[in-house]
């Protein structure tokens, strides 16, 4: 009985103090800290294995296509530019389909009541 206990307050501790250390972490740190357990699912060696293969398959069929991989290119900052411009370009054009509804309805308007 004595053994059980101190197991679970060791559990205990161990909680404590891993719930302490996420609480101190910058965000990029847990950023990394969370990519870090995504790369190691829980369970069986097969099946960690077979999460492994389909992933390098991933990436293979994804370097094939010519597709850029996901850290590569939005740390770019050909890439950043890019995002900013069509969010910018986006914005315009939401702003521009405002007005266009405006001005139809006021045509609208206008045809009804004269």
């Amino acid at each position: 009985m004595k053994k059980l206990q101190n197991k679970l307050a060791a559990l205990e501790r161990q909680a404590k103090n891993r719930a302490r250390r996420l609480a101190a972490m910058t965000d990029q740190e847990r950023a990394r800290h969370e990519r870090w357990h995504a790369q190691r699912p829980v369970g069986s060696s097969a099946s960690r294995i077979a999460i492994k293969l389909e992933r390098s398959r991933a990436e293979e069929a994804a370097m094939a296509l010519g597709a850029p991989r996901e850290n590569s290119s939005r740390e770019d900052p050909e890439y950043c530019a890019l995002v900013n411009e069509i969010a910018v370009l986006k914005e315009l054009l939401r702003q521009a389909q405002v007005k266009a509804e405006t001005v139809e309805m006021a045509d609208q308007f206008s045809e009804v009541f004269g």
